[in-house]
């Protein structure tokens, strides 16, 4: 269920831009990350041109971080995911960088009688010195304004016709 205070599609303006409270990322935030999704990408060394020893983030964990990071910047009633393209990898993420993301709105196509819409969303990854490390285009469903402030059912009638 959605806060009570996230946006709707019609509510989000093109060309608006949120940043995300920061994240601290930590080595076991990483070694949970590559447990879970046997994404070990990197060399055991690390990114060329830095530090060994250091425990650096594979392939997908900014995608990963920045979709959680988004849930608040802005909260918005986000119905499903539905992609990422053109991900660019600029930079390396490494144990005790702290991120935040800049998410951009860059379309908004409405779905369903408007009853939803597509959204494009820029999202870049920037670490604690500013710099963009990755970034790339997310594209989600979200709610439009008469399906939020519909009433939802709970309990069994919702998921029965009729109620039995």
């Amino acid at each position: 269920m959605h806060d009570a205070a996230a946006l709707s599609f019609d509510q989000l303006e093109v060309g608006r831009e949120w940043v995300s409270d920061p994240r601290v990322i930590r080595a076991a935030d990483i070694d949970s990350y590559t447990s879970l999704t046997a994404d070990d990408a990197l060399e055991p060394e690390g990114p060329a041109g830095l530090p060994p020893g250091g425990t650096y983030a594979g392939s997908l964990f900014g995608p990963a971080v920045a979709t959680g990071l988004a849930r608040e910047a802005p909260p918005v009633r986000t119905i499903a995911f539905l992609a990422i393209r053109n991900w660019v990898y600029f930079g390396p993420i490494a144990a005790g960088d702290v991120l935040r993301i800049r998410n951009r709105v860059d379309a908004v196509t409405p779905r369903g009688v408007g009853r939803r819409a597509e959204v494009a969303w820029r999202v870049e990854v920037v670490n604690q010195r500013d710099e963009v490390v990755q970034a790339g285009s997310i594209f989600t469903l979200v709610e439009g304004p008469a399906v939020a402030r519909r009433p939802r059912a709970s309990g069994p009638e919702a998921t029965s016709p009729g109620g039995v």
